[in-house]
Order: C-alpha cells, then sequence, then structure tokens
C-alpha cells in the first residue's frame, strides 16, 4: 500500500506543479498582452497630438481626431477580446489548481 500512496503523491505534486505553471503562464501571457496595449495606446495618443498640432484649419483636426477615435475603438475592440479570452484561461486554469477541474486526481 505504501509505494502506490508515493507514487500517488509523486504524481500529484506533479500534476500541481504543472497547473501552476500553466497559470503562470496564462498571468505572463495576459501581462504581456496588457503592457502591449499600453504601448499601442501611448503611440495612438502620441500619433494624434502630433496630427492635432499639425492641423491647419478644423477639418484638418477633425479628421485627425476621427482617425484616432476609429483606431482607438478598433484597438479597444481588440483588448477588450483579448482580456476575454486571457480571463477564460486564468479561470481553467485556476479550477485545475484548486481541483474542481479534476486536474490534482490524476485526470
Amino acid at each position: 500500500m505504501a509505494p502506490d500512496f508515493a507514487a500517488m503523491c509523486t504524481k500529484s505534486a506533479e500534476n500541481l506543479a504543472a497547473m501552476q505553471k500553466e497559470w503562470l503562464e496564462t498571468l505572463e501571457h495576459a501581462r504581456r498582452g496588457w503592457s502591449a496595449w499600453l504601448d499601442a495606446e501611448a503611440k495612438l495618443g502620441s500619433d494624434f497630438a502630433t496630427k492635432a498640432a499639425a492641423a491647419k484649419a478644423a477639418p484638418d483636426a477633425a479628421a485627425a481626431y476621427q482617425e484616432w477615435m476609429t483606431r482607438r475603438m478598433e484597438l479597444l475592440s481588440k483588448q477588450w477580446h483579448s482580456a476575454v479570452e486571457d480571463g477564460q484561461k486564468l479561470m481553467n486554469a485556476f479550477t485545475k489548481i484548486t481541483g474542481n477541474g479534476r486536474g490534482l486526481g490524476g485526470s
């Protein structure tokens, strides 16, 4: 009985380590995504400021603003989609770690 118990404990520890690694990798992926989004927001704002400052008339400023808003909405849409996916991945990994996904039992 003891060797089976030791093997079961070893397998459970290996499964837990693998699930923790998956969770940390998912967190790192989400962090990189947020960092890239912040960089894109900063560049977008900088581009808008440059175009708005260079505008010689109201229509030029309005066109710069319209372009900025369009690109910003696209960026926010992509970020929202990515955030939902990352949240689902984190919840799946967390569920495995807590045992509700039956990950520790070997399945």
